[in-house]
């Protein structure tokens, strides 16, 4: 058994790295943070790495002294249900990377990042304006209709390439 967890364990993860670093010549290096930061994948490694070393482990107890042999039945069973969720996780972990490396589902990433860093910026920038009208900056009537104005210039027509 620990021989069929660590080939598979080492295949499919060559594997997975090998289509990430294809995704990663087509889609810029930021595709590899998902990757690493994706639950599943921290999980599915996780459960790999730990059916190695249970697996491990009861190799180093399992003893025979003479005629008597120790084999520790539950730990056997444990460790057969831990592989048995490894390999269910290893086909959800497969199914993401496929998903995750197709070009909608980035572009769809890439926007709901800027959607979010946007969002944090202008909240970043309310919280700033705050407290320089705590310190007796500028009343808050005359920022508001400041940024009002920019955010018609931004969202009107676009100036001729020649201006920019």
């Amino acid at each position: 058994m620990l021989g069929a967890v660590s080939t598979v364990l080492a295949l499919i993860f060559s594997v997975a790295l090998l289509v990430l670093s294809m995704a990663v010549s087509q889609f810029g290096p930021r595709i590899l943070y998902r990757f690493v930061q994706d639950a599943i994948t921290q999980v599915t490694i996780g459960l790999f790495l730990a059916s190695f070393v249970h697996t491990l482990l009861t190799f180093v107890v399992t003893r025979q002294e003479g005629t008597r042999q120790f084999v520790p039945q539950l730990t056997i069973c444990t460790g057969v249900v831990l592989v048995g969720v490894s390999f269910g996780f290893l086909v959800i972990f497969s199914h993401r990377i496929a998903m995750s490396i197709q070009l909608q589902n980035v572009v769809a990433r890439i926007v709901g990042d800027l959607d979010d860093a946007l969002v944090d910026w202008d909240r970043q920038r309310g919280e700033r304006a705050d407290a320089a009208e705590g310190r007796g900056g500028e009343p808050s009537s005359t920022r508001s209709s400041r940024a009002t104005k920019r955010r018609v210039r931004r969202s009107g027509p676009a100036a001729p390439a020649s201006s920019r």
